[in-house]
């Protein structure tokens, strides 16, 4: 595996592309959380964007995360 200080811009621009490619044809963690514990949502006026979050907290341990959200990037 390559370090970020020896990868060029151009390849971590391929990279980036491929990773939201990827996420875009199998979505991981999307949907509403049923019971969870903490919630959060947001919206970036300049573009768009809308996200929720839905995360599950036990024993102070993160054990559960999910979203839904709409945009350019999502």
């Amino acid at each position: 595996m390559m370090s970020a200080a020896s990868t060029s811009p151009k390849e971590l621009k391929a990279l980036y592309r491929e990773l939201i490619l990827d996420h875009a044809r199998s979505p991981r963690n999307f949907g509403k959380l049923k019971d969870a514990t903490h919630y959060a949502e947001g919206i970036n006026s300049l573009c768009g964007d809308k996200l929720k979050l839905y995360i599950d907290v036990k024993d102070d341990l993160i054990s559960s995360v999910q979203f839904e959200g709409s945009g350019c990037a999502i």
